[in-house]
């Protein structure tokens, strides 16, 4: 009869069930067996760290999958503060042994800090109100019965059954009273832990009346600014908590993450080192395991060991070997897989504590009971795991996508009916270790399947029937086995078609390098971590140093601060070195590295050329849906190891870590020993490149790309700087991104100061020798700006000089930089944009300036000397303000008030005043106005250019005098000849007295005639001599244009115009007014009395009538005299 494994082992009792905060609090007598593991240890000096210290956080989120221990984590945390003695003694005996802060030894020691009142909170689906106010009068039982405590136990107990707690002041005073109690009991305060949180959290989702979760934000700020006693508050979740509100509104979605934010997320992850070990000591030993046994555990471990990578991180060879023979019937290989398996395929370590509980067929209490010691040692190996899965959880794996090697196992299984049982138990292993294969170490490789199988079985022969049958194929690359579907493409075959067709040179190891290796960025990490900005070198493969200054420049244009050059060897090796170090030396940017040997790369590079090859020349893939996806997996799992092996081609280690590589630098071999020394050497590659570089404190725009946040700080930044320049802190207040910007950058950079004399804050240009060294920058851009050719500069240019080294000055701070410098130089720079002046920009611009750098450009003046003189001399004659801008602007108003005949005539006579004339005209921009064009206008040099002399200042404003005076003149000439003109015509002296004589002749012919073109000539003169005698009228009449809209063309043609309107004149004039004229010229002493008399009568009227009416009355009567007369007549 067989001796059964079940007689010599069992699982403790501990680990057969799952965890309940409330009732696994409660169970002060149970057998303690929980195990504190590196996760645990770090999850309680962080939480209790907050704790002790002052200020410190208060409020923790623990989050992780299904099982991963948080109930269990919560039940340890409540009993290692407990009020209870024996359970904290018991908690803290956990501890010894442990890395754990001294100060928290200490502090759990002194039972008078560390005992805490439990309120355990264990979610459902009810509002998470209801379940906090449950707990709180739970809690209230653990203290004395004394007066006050009943009293609030029954205060308590009638709000909860009253259903008040829907408001959630009510349940943030319950917890006070609660803690307030606790303190009086000698408690340090009260622990609350709301586990299984999740499930208020969905119910609050469904139920928006009754689902209220934002008592945990009041509660978490409570704990907060809390001093009277100590409250630690603790909640579990499944998944972060804005997983749980990705469904629900924008608006709420930012409301439920002001919950997140009160608390500090730990996740809560074992890592397969700690499961391994747990599950060791879940197993209980009922007596010794046979010699045999622990002689077989030996010879796996022993041979385990020798597979490089096999035991996970954190787990020592020792720890491991212990583990081994306390894991047993679980076979080594089965113990190394368990924490995969079940965390990819069910709940973790949960899942795993119900499989050594299982009854079901294949489940591990089933295996003890019914192998033997004797049967294979009673081992449970991994072909017994995939029985237990595809027996009890077939339904569920179908939904796993991550089981599909196992299910095609099965498939492949029950349509063979021919397997034996070795082969069918190596298939089923073959197809564990697939399934694990991206989230673990193991692989189905020989060695590993050599272990896996029973003692004994023919590994290689298994394999090579299996193969044969077209049931598993090989991988070459990592060379382990797959559980293979079948296919009507042969893929080996077309392998070695693709290796028959390609030539494995040179060309096809860098085509191939270049479509598959992910351009590695080798970051300058000590230079980076000074400087506060991301400096890198892009590497790039090639067999020619002919290609290097091209390769250069394309990788500095896309961001790269430099460019490691990885050289192919060749044969010439000794001139490849000269060739290397005079590249190196006249490239500052670029770094050679050679690596010693290629094979191990090349074998790589040739086979995913090759399936390369046979994706692109296979046309039955295209309905092959098997070989189609075996291909795949292929060229993903060989590029996968292409960029691994890409690291050890540079590593200047020896063999096997490295492979020796030689890395050369400004014309000179670098010693390089490991990558360390590698890391160095780019971090003083760019302490040399980038000398003038700023060092920059603020993550938020240290960059190139920087984030919508911190673009829209950056906006506000920069409109705090155009609005609140002479404010402290720009008006900020509190600490909004934008703060931190300012705090970094213009403050620490000396930027934004408090200037003691005008009482007010300003910007200034940065100090040299600031640690910021924003300096140099600042002095590129004066020397840009201010040029001597007053010639604007975009933007992109500026900044193509200012990324560049020897600045390195990232896009994220240009913007803002700028503004400053706008703010410095106020009346000096000009912005513009796509080419027009921008009188007075606004925040608006700044703003589209930050998205659109290459819509603006920039151009300044430095009004000192000469400038600035004009500048003063012309404000003053204008009274406006000295500056260029608002001077230009009066210029214009006065240059714009000439008439149209002075903007468009092209014969003005002062070749000055019309260069003038067009400069005004044509000018783009107020600063080459004044220092440029005007002066060239004079003969002067361009002003600012060189030291300008005295002399230059005063032919400058004597040559605008002048020429500006004949401007002003210019249409006045124009008018005074045409009006010379039309006089002559008219057969009468030039001048005023001529054109009074005109006036006199037209009131006499303006009754007596009737002419469609002398009528309204005449009209149009005494339509002038309202005007002070104004001849515009006559001129715009006779020349049928307006005389403000005459051109050069109208001039010409107007004494035509003239003569023929005045010959019109005369002859109706000597027809009609001449003799009338005579007689009133040959009767001046009755005229004179008639004029005294109609005077005299006026003067009596005027106090009663104004003077217009009267005029009116008058002209009035004359009409009417005329008419009769005229009648009579």
């Amino acid at each position: 009869m067989k001796t059964l494994v079940k007689e010599y082992v069992g699982v403790a009792p501990r680990f057969t069930r799952s965890v309940n905060l409330n009732a696994d609090y409660s169970r002060k007598t149970q057998d303690y067996g929980y195990i504190v593991t590196g996760n645990v240890l770090s999850s309680l000096n962080l939480i209790l760290s907050g704790l002790l210290k002052k200020g410190g956080q208060k409020s923790y989120c623990l989050f992780g999958l299904y099982g991963s221990g948080k109930s269990a984590f919560s039940v340890y945390l409540a009993q290692l503060l407990s009020m209870d003695n024996e359970q904290g003694q018991k908690a803290r005996e956990l501890l010894k042994g442990k890395v754990i802060d001294p100060k928290i030894d200490k502090f759990l020691a002194d039972r008078n800090k560390s005992s805490y009142l439990p309120v355990l909170v264990t979610g459902r689906r009810r509002p998470i109100n209801q379940l906090i106010m449950e707990s709180v009068v739970d809690a209230l039982h653990q203290l004395p019965k004394k007066k006050d405590t009943l009293d609030l136990l029954n205060e308590l107990q009638g709000q909860l059954e009253s259903e008040i707690w829907h408001d959630s002041q009510t349940v943030v005073q319950a917890i006070d009273k609660l803690g307030m109690a606790a303190k009086k009991s000698g408690l340090a305060g009260i622990l609350l832990i709301v586990d299984e949180a999740g499930k208020s959290f969905e119910y609050a989702l469904s139920d928006r009346e009754g689902g209220d979760v934002f008592i945990l934000q009041e509660l978490a700020e409570y704990a907060e600014r809390l001093n009277k006693y100590s409250m630690l508050f603790v909640i579990t979740l499944h998944q972060q908590m804005d997983s749980y509100s990705e469904l629900l509104s924008r608006t709420n979605r930012a409301e439920w993450a002001k919950i997140q934010e009160r608390f500090v997320n730990i996740r809560f992850a074992e890592p397969a080192s700690s499961t391994i070990q747990m599950l060791a000591e879940a197993i209980k030993p009922l007596k010794s395991a046979p010699t045999g046994v622990k002689q077989a555990l030996e010879r796996v471990i022993k041979d385990m060991l020798k597979i490089e990578n096999i035991i996970p991180p954190g787990l020592s060879h020792d720890t491991f070997a212990k583990s081994v023979h306390k894991a047993w019937p679980i076979h080594p290989t089965l113990l190394l897989a368990l924490p995969y398996i079940f965390r990819r395929f069910a709940q973790n370590e949960r899942s795993i504590f119900s499989y050594l509980a299982s009854e079901e067929y294949a489940g591990f209490q089933n295996s003890i009971r019914e192998n033997g010691v004797e049967d294979d040692h009673g081992f449970i190996r991994l072909n017994d795991i995939y029985d237990y899965l595809l027996s009890n959880y077939e339904i569920g794996l179908s939904r796993n996508p991550h089981s599909k090697k196992m299910l095609e196992a099965n498939d492949v299984i029950n349509s063979r009916s021919r397997l034996t049982d070795i082969q069918t138990c190596t298939l089923k292993t073959i197809a564990v270790l697939n399934s694990l294969s991206e989230i673990s170490p193991l692989r189905a490789t020989k060695a590993m399947l050599e272990l896996s199988l029973p003692q004994g079985a023919d590994t290689e022969a298994i394999l090579q029937s299996l193969v044969e049958q077209s049931l598993i194929t090989f991988r070459k690359l990592d060379s382990s086995f797959r559980i293979w579907e079948g296919s009507d493409v042969d893929l080996e075959e077309r392998l070695n078609e693709a290796r028959r067709h390609l030539h494995f040179d040179t060309q096809l190891f860098l085509d191939t390098i270049d479509k598959h290796l992910k351009q590695k960025r080798m970051v300058a990490r000590r230079h980076s971590l000074v400087a506060g900005i991301i400096r890198y070198f892009s590497t790039e493969y090639t067999d020619s140093l002919a290609d290097a200054s091209s390769i250069l420049e394309r990788e500095l244009a896309d961001g790269a601060s430099g460019v490691v050059l990885v050289l192919i060897p060749n044969e010439q090796f000794s001139i490849l070195i000269e060739e290397i170090q005079a590249v190196t030396k006249k490239n500052p940017q670029l770094i050679v590295a050679i690596p010693r040997q290629m094979d191990s790369l090349n074998g790589i590079v040739n086979e995913l050329a090759c399936l390369k090859w046979v994706e692109e020349h296979t046309e039955e893939l295209r309905d092959d849906r098997i070989a189609r996806r075996e291909l795949n997996l292929r060229i993903s799992a060989y590029e996968q190891e292409l960029s691994k092996r890409a690291y050890t081609i540079i590593d200047p280690r020896p063999n096997p870590v490295g492979n020796e590589c030689l890395w050369f630098w400004l014309g000179e071999q670098k010693e390089t020993h490991n990558p360390v020394d590698v890391s160095k050497l780019l971090s003083k590659a760019c302490d040399v490149l980038f000398h003038k570089s700023p060092v920059l404190r603020n993550e938020l725009i240290s960059r190139d790309d920087i984030s919508s946040a911190a673009s829209a700080a950056r906006r506000t930044l920069m409109e705090l700087i155009l609005t609140n320049h002479d404010q402290e802190t720009l008006g900020m207040t509190g600490y909004p991104p934008e703060r931190s910007i300012y705090e970094s950058i213009l403050k620490a950079a000396g930027l934004h100061v408090y200037d003691a004399k005008m009482e007010r804050w300003k910007f200034q240009m940065p100090p040299h020798g600031n640690f910021v060294n924003l300096y140099p920058a600042w002095q590129l851009i004066e020397k840009s700006v201010f040029n001597v050719k007053l010639k604007e500069i975009e933007l992109t240019e500026l900044y193509d000089k200012l990324k560049k080294a020897p600045y390195g000055l990232p896009e994220g701070i240009f913007p803002i930089l700028l503004t400053a410098f706008f703010m410095v130089h106020q009346g000096e720079v000009f912005l513009y944009r796509e080419g027009t002046f921008l009188p007075e920009p606004q925040s608006g611009h700044f703003d589209l300036l930050q998205r659109r750098l290459d819509l603006f450009s920039i151009k300044g003046v430095k009004l000192e000397g000469i400038p600035n003189r004009i500048v003063e001399r012309l404000a003053s004659s204008l009274n406006t303000t000295p500056k260029i801008a608002t001077v230009v602007r009066a210029l214009y108003r006065s240059f714009s008030s000439l008439p149209n005949l002075t903007l468009k005539s092209g014969n003005i006579s002062d070749p000055q005043a019309l260069q003038v004339r067009e400069a005004f005209l044509n000018a783009g921009s107020p600063e080459n106005l004044l220092f440029k064009e005007l002066p060239q206008c004079f003969g002067i040099e361009i002003i600012g250019s060189k030291p300008a002399s005295n002399n230059d200042f005063d032919a400058y404003f004597r040559g605008l005098n002048n020429a500006l005076q004949h401007l002003a003149m210019h249409a006045h000439k124009i008018l005074t000849t045409a009006r010379d003109q039309l006089l002559n015509s008219c057969g009468l002296n030039t001048g005023e007295e001529g054109w009074i004589e005109l006036e006199d002749r037209c009131r006499i012919l303006a009754d007596r005639i009737n002419h469609n073109e002398v009528t309204p000539f005449i009209n149009s003169v005494l339509n002038g001599a309202k005007e002070n005698h104004d001849p515009t009228p006559a001129l715009s009449n006779v020349s049928k244009r307006s005389f403000e809209q005459w051109l050069d063309a109208d001039i010409e043609r107007f004494e035509g115009l003239a003569k023929g309107m005045g010959n019109l004149f005369k002859h109706y004039w000597s027809n009609f007014g001449a003799i009338s004229y005579r007689e009133a010229i040959g009767k001046p002493a009755q005229v004179s009395e008639f004029r005294r008399e109609i005077q005299t009568q006026i003067e009596k009227i005027q106090d009663k009538l104004p003077i217009e009416e009267i005029r009116t009355i008058i002209l009035e009567l004359l009409a009417e005299l005329q008419k009769e007369e005229a009648s009579n007549g």
